[in-house]
């Protein structure tokens, strides 16, 4: 491997789907500042802020469950997810 490729951050180079802790509209912008969290294809970092899941009045923060490379949104913004739906793929 020569001294410009990077090595990827998981370790099997599998993708793992990252599910809906609960039912609510998926959020990608915050509903008030209107700021993505992240932009698909970007890298992320475990415990990263992903998206929101919104339910009435009540905003939770997706977080990722682990170092990814590249991240790909399986929901599409303002959907509504149930309960162990996959709403993005880590790689």
């Amino acid at each position: 491997m020569s001294s410009a490729e990077q090595a990827p951050l998981s370790a099997s180079g599998a993708s793992t789907s990252l599910k809906s802790p609960g039912i609510g509209f998926l959020c990608v912008k915050h509903p008030l500042t209107g700021l993505e969290a992240i932009r698909e294809g970007e890298g992320v970092k475990k415990g990263q802020i992903l998206a929101f899941l919104r339910a009435g009045e009540l905003l939770a923060p997706i977080l990722s469950d682990r170092d990814a490379v590249a991240i790909l949104q399986a929901a599409a913004e303002g959907a509504l997810v149930g309960y162990g739906e996959v709403m993005f793929e880590l790689t």
